[in-house]
């Protein structure tokens, strides 16, 4: 069973899965489209649905992503973008 990890409820429903996601987003040309394309072409980072709490509102990915994919997703998320590290 699901549990919220904000406050542990089991009132989980799914928002939308990562395809319905990719598929809604696939011709945006707003912030969120290379985010989009990374995550398409990533296979999701082994995330398959974006769920919701019912009870206290917050969204998570289940199934959770491991070290790994953590690890793999920043590293190609941040390469891809304008952030700079401060000095």
């Amino acid at each position: 069973m699901k549990k919220c990890p904000i406050c542990t409820s089991g009132k989980i429903s799914t928002e939308f899965t990562i395809d319905q996601w990719l598929e809604s987003n696939k011709d945006t040309e707003s912030p969120v489209h290379s985010f989009t394309k990374l995550v398409a072409e990533n296979k999701g980072y082994g995330i398959e649905e974006i769920d919701l709490c019912d009870s206290c509102g917050f969204r998570f990915a289940f199934p959770y992503p491991d070290n790994n994919n953590l690890s793999k997703y920043y590293s190609e998320y941040y390469a891809n973008t304008n952030y700079s590290r401060k000095k």
